[in-house]
């Protein structure tokens, strides 16, 4: 699968984080080679910079000796072989930000689209179509299923645990896609990077329905630091195991 064959290519050294930094780039490279020794990939890498992300803290309290075991962390299930839920494919369809989202207008059964899911497809910079069609099997876990028995939890503790247990980040372009190829009701939110917009807030993308028809809006779990979810929350993320 040709977006399998990316993501391996991403773990190798090739990574994007080491074609230049300039100063400390000898320590970051380190940092990224311990990470990338150990089968990370760069989706583990982003987890250091993302919104709320208290690593860059423990690897200074590492540093320093100063660090402190962590109490509050829940057992992180072991690798697992997930049962693909659904194949879609990206790179099909419309491919602009209007032409996507007057498609959604047009389909039949009816879609809506919330104003706020129009505002992540417009965001150029972080929204974009694959340059050719390829498939990705998708997995539903939820967050009880990723370890968090009660559902506390915030929103990037959800995605580094799927990470560790084998799972890849969907891009952005899975949520309008999946709204686009699955039919089925209730609500799924999208393991993504979230895209910012309006004032520096970011979203995610969630597939359900809204006055019974069916819909594809937003969480802004991530900007208000969500840090409790339903413990049968579903999340979707890319499953590349064969």
């Amino acid at each position: 699968m040709e977006y399998a064959e990316e993501v391996i290519k991403m773990s190798k050294r090739g990574s994007e984080f080491l074609k230049g930094f300039g100063t400390g780039y000898e320590i970051l490279k380190v940092i990224i080679n311990a990470v990338l020794d150990r089968g990370g990939t760069d989706d583990n890498l982003r987890c250091i910079i993302a919104e709320g992300s208290t690593l860059p803290h423990q690897i200074a309290e590492l540093v320093l000796g100063t660090g402190k075991q962590e109490v509050k962390e829940q057992g992180t299930p072991p690798p697992k072989k997930f049962s693909i839920w659904k194949t879609i494919n990206l790179g099909v369809g419309p491919r602009t930000a209007t032409e996507i989202i007057k498609d959604f207008n047009k389909m039949s059964p009816r879609m809506e689209i919330s104003g706020l899911a129009s505002a992540l497809i417009g965001n150029p910079s972080e929204f974009f179509v694959a340059f050719k069609e390829l498939e990705v099997n998708l997995v539903i876990v939820t967050v009880k299923e990723l370890g968090f028995e009660d559902g506390v939890c915030s929103y990037q503790d959800i995605c580094t645990r799927g990470i560790k247990m084998g799972l890849t980040l969907c891009p952005p372009e899975v949520g309008p896609q999946l709204r686009r190829q699955y039919f089925g009701r209730g609500f799924l939110w999208i393991a993504m990077n979230p895209i910012t917009v309006f004032g520096g807030d970011s979203y995610i993308f969630v597939v359900g329905t809204r006055g019974g028809e069916l819909d594809i809006s937003t969480s802004d779990a991530i900007s208000h630091k969500k840090e409790s979810w339903g413990p049968n929350c579903p999340f979707v993320f890319i499953c590349l195991q064969p």
